[in-house]
């Protein structure tokens, strides 16, 4: 460790002599300054030499600086030392304490679970199976609400939950029928494929219920009424994402749904495409 000694505990005004002993046998020259290092105002001398002359140094105020070489051309870290008047002696320290700066813990932003954006979507539907004896192609639309676990959407390889609340309303391929509404909600988890900052590929998985509002002609064997039934639904889809998370983004989501009644699977085909508003 480098060592300083004291010769002389003179006023301020007066020169303060101190004796350099080198860190290691390899040292050959020493250089000191008392200004600040960007005025590159430094005083060399050999390390046989261990003479500090330091004139008009303010022992409550200045601060010493010493590099260490072993071929006088390359220098070593700076090492500081200011002179503590309470104990009389010198101290080695740090620039952040040449810098007045006050050590703090950092602080650790606290994460919050909350909405982070919204999508409105419109909707293509298309029946499959045992739907299209019902159903005809249809359109609708939706509101999905997406969260994260910092408030905030943010470009994240975590997952993603959301849910969703849906209209659809398919047209009749059946004369008994005149017409059908379904409206629903889900619960679903998006598990990111491909992330940057302009394009987002992901699969959702949801599941939920959706209520089946059906008009009756009056073909059907009486005045026209209407029968309303709840089935369970889950659907699959691959959403993309276009554009950055500091405003509005394009969205598409190809997907297939399945619903069950009575031992029988309903699937329908849709196609989703509308925009999502970051917060």
């Amino acid at each position: 460790m480098l060592i300083l000694l004291l010769f002389s505990q003179m006023l301020s005004a007066e020169p303060v002599y101190l004796e350099f002993r080198p860190t290691s046998s390899d040292i050959t020259q020493f250089r000191y300054t008392t200004s600040d290092e960007n005025l590159n105002i430094w005083v060399t001398s050999k390390a046989s030499d261990s003479l500090i002359i330091l004139e008009d140094f303010n022992k409550n105020e200045d601060v010493l600086t010493i590099q260490q070489s072993s071929d006088g051309l390359s220098w070593g870290k700076d090492i500081l030392f200011r002179f503590n008047t309470t104990d009389n002696r010198w101290e080695a320290f740090s620039k952040a304490i040449v810098a007045q700066v006050p050590s703090q813990k950092p602080v650790q932003e606290k994460k919050t679970f909350g909405a982070s954006s919204i999508d409105i979507r419109g909707q293509y539907i298309l029946p499959l199976g045992l739907c299209r004896d019902s159903y005809d192609t249809g359109f609708g639309g939706k509101l999905q609400i997406n969260f994260s676990s910092s408030g905030s959407s943010r470009n994240t390889d975590s997952l993603l939950p959301y849910t969703t609340l849906f209209y659809q309303r398919p047209e009749s391929s059946t004369s008994l029928v005149s017409s059908f509404h379904i409206i629903g909600t889900t619960l679903g988890l998006g598990i990111p494929l491909f992330v940057n900052p302009a394009l987002k590929v992901s699969i959702g998985i949801e599941a939920g219920i959706m209520q089946h509002i059906i008009t009756w002609t009056a073909q059907s064997g009486g005045p026209q009424s209407y029968t309303l039934y709840l089935d369970p639904i889950a659907r699959v889809a691959t959403t993309f994402v276009v554009g950055t998370d500091d405003g509005i983004q394009l969205v598409t989501s190809p997907g297939i749904s399945s619903f069950f009644e009575k031992g029988a699977i309903g699937v329908l085909m849709s196609l989703e495409a509308g925009l999502r508003i970051n917060w």
